[in-house]
């Protein structure tokens, strides 16, 4: 006759089908309370017997047990009486807070959530309760869309797995993604558009992310896809649609995490509904990561038709997409293998700059070359700057890659501290680049595919430059030529001309025979030291003579070799030092020494 109090225990969880869960329980409770209700009757008979009547029909030991049955459920009708109104106004709550979760995927404000370093810390625990999966899954700020069915496969991120992400990317497991990396996602410019082919990136540290997908977008329309076109031109990327679009960042994506998968395997992570694993004292929550479910591949067609298929939670607003994405590049290179390019100087891939989290140069070379190394050199570093060897050597950069990668910082300058890009990144297999001017990222590129193929072909070139800002409303157009400089010989047919060596160059005494447009004539110095005193050559005067008649007189030059061409009626104009001398102007002449670069009419900016 006794109801087990078991029932008692009823399921708060807040699944993914809101209604339907609150129709359950209720219908839980409608089952206790006519339950219960049977009991009263069976009490009205026995309180119309007496207790004489109820000891005549039932043993005292069993009457006793029957009475404290009926006492505890008494107790209970009362209890649940009580609690229903007040809960079904917290379901209606739940109800209301799940709605506005969905309409607006992003909020501020969030400390346990979003904060860096939270003072509170979720409970540990083996499994997920029912309770707490659903004070979690609630306010969660992805959109309902854009989490995939658990049953579509795939494997759910273990513990394990999620710290050693965690450490990885922050050195520490209690720094989560706070709003400024939750926020972007891969967005599209206008189709059909002078930008369409363009990604929209404001500034924070997940730009450098979205900086290189664009240079691999750029790399798709215009040097891989079919066009049935034998060349390459601007105009196809004013041509680019919707699908286009979507087609062309499934390629950028694949192409990232294929090579870091070493083009044998890899990983995209995707989120779901449901929470793999709870919280423990070691681990701060974020809501995010404990829903990944990751998805394995052997061929890259495979991945770039399911990344194709599921674009939506990379490019839809509220998606993490470029969360996603990282997570996705990190776990395809795999955390033993990003370790081993790792070295002493590296021990994460991210770092807080001005109060975010920025991307060390390891994650930029993880996205542009497939190995997360820290160093922008060429190969290996065995010994410092005095030949010594050093305790451990410094991962540079191994071979060539598709896109490359040019570097400047005014700051970094002024201290003498700007680092030195080696061949391997400033020439890449397709000119495009991806720079960072000042710390913000930006991209380079040229249709022209043998630019960097034919060195005759950077004697006068465009570049297209992009910088992801939505202020930006086109591509600028850079024309490159090379600086007026003085030659000591210049033969008439460009393609004929040749390279003078050192033996030439540089005689025992200061006077040359230099051949000019097929015409011979002498520069020359009074001054011995000029080639044995590096020092001399800072500013000098070499005397010009070419024998003709006309010449009344010898000519005087005067050789700076510390001034550049470029400064030329600016050094002795006032205020900001960018209007003088363009960062990204600054950032080309690192790959093209000495060019000179007209803007066609843009005002120069960055």
């Amino acid at each position: 006759m006794r109801i087990s109090l078991s029932l008692w225990a009823l399921n708060f969880t807040m699944k993914d089908d809101a209604d339907s869960d609150v129709a359950s329980a209720n219908t839980e409770i409608d089952d206790i309370l006519s339950q219960i209700s049977d009991l009263d009757k069976w009490r009205e008979i026995f309180n119309s017997r007496g207790e004489g009547g109820c000891e005549s029909c039932l043993a005292p030991p069993a009457y006793r047990h029957l009475q404290n049955t009926m006492a505890e459920y008494q107790e209970l009708l009362n209890t649940i009486r009580a609690l229903q109104p007040s809960r079904q106004n917290y379901i209606e709550i739940l109800q209301k807070e799940v709605q506005r979760s969905q309409d607006r995927p992003l909020e501020r404000g969030k400390p346990e959530e979003e904060g860096e370093d939270g003072a509170g810390r979720p409970p540990s625990s083996s499994r997920p309760s029912r309770e707490n999966t659903m004070l979690l899954t609630v306010p969660y700020s992805i959109p309902r869309a854009l989490a995939i069915s658990p049953g579509l496969g795939g494997l759910p991120v273990s513990p394990e797995l999620a710290v050693n992400l965690r450490k990885v990317l922050f050195g520490n497991t209690f720094h989560i993604f706070n709003y400024e990396w939750k926020k972007p996602f891969f967005k599209f410019r206008e189709p059909y558009s002078d930008l369409g082919y363009a990604l929209e990136a404001e500034r924070g540290g997940a730009r450098a992310i979205q900086m290189v997908v664009q240079a691999n977008i750029i790399k798709y329309l215009l040097f891989t896809r079919n066009t049935g076109s034998g060349c390459s031109h601007m105009q196809s990327l004013s041509e680019v649609g919707e699908k286009e679009q979507e087609r062309a960042l499934a390629a950028a994506l694949t192409d990232i995490l294929w090579t870091a998968g070493e083009e044998q395997s890899a990983t995209v992570s995707l989120v779901t509904s449901e929470y793999s694993f709870a919280p423990h004292l070691e681990y701060k929550l974020d809501n995010f990561t404990e829903r990944l479910q990751l998805f394995n591949f052997k061929e890259k067609e495979d991945i770039q038709k399911f990344i194709y298929e599921h674009i939506q939670c990379f490019k839809e607003e509220g998606s993490h997409g470029v969360i996603l994405f990282l997570y996705s590049l990190i776990f395809s290179r795999t955390i033993d293998r990003l370790r081993e390019d790792l070295d002493s100087t590296t021990s994460h891939l991210l770092h807080v700059s001005l109060g975010n989290f920025a991307c060390r140069q390891a994650l930029m070379n993880l996205l542009l070359t497939g190995r997360a190394s820290p160093n922008v050199f060429n190969g290996t570093l065995q010994y410092d700057e005095h030949g010594d060897p050093l305790e451990q050597p410094l991962h540079g950069i191994l071979a060539r890659s598709d896109v490359g990668y040019l570097h400047w910082s005014r700051e970094q300058v002024d201290h003498s501290k700007l680092p030195m890009v080696g061949s391997m990144l400033k020439t890449p297999k397709l000119p495009i680049w991806v720079c960072s001017i000042n710390g913000t990222y930006s991209i380079l590129f040229s249709p022209n595919r043998s630019l960097l193929s034919d060195w005759k072909m950077e004697h006068l070139f465009d570049l297209h430059f992009y910088n992801g800002q939505p202020s930006q409303k086109s591509t600028a157009l850079l024309t490159i030529g090379k600086a007026h400089l003085l030659l000591l010989i210049c033969i008439q047919s460009y393609e004929n001309m040749f390279t003078v060596g050192s033996m030439l160059k540089t005689p025992k005494l200061p006077i040359w025979v230099c051949s000019i447009n097929g015409t011979y004539s002498i520069l020359f110095s009074p001054n011995r030291s000029l080639l044995s005193d590096w020092k001399m050559e800072h500013l000098f005067d070499l005397h010009f003579y070419n024998g003709q008649p006309s010449q009344k007189s010898t000519a005087l030059l005067t050789i700076d070799t510390h001034s550049h061409h470029w400064e030329t009626g600016k050094r002795d104009s006032q205020g900001d030092p960018e209007k003088r001398f363009p960062s990204v102007e600054m950032t080309i002449r690192t790959k093209w020494e000495g060019a000179a670069i007209d803007w066609n009419g843009t005002v120069p900016f960055f």
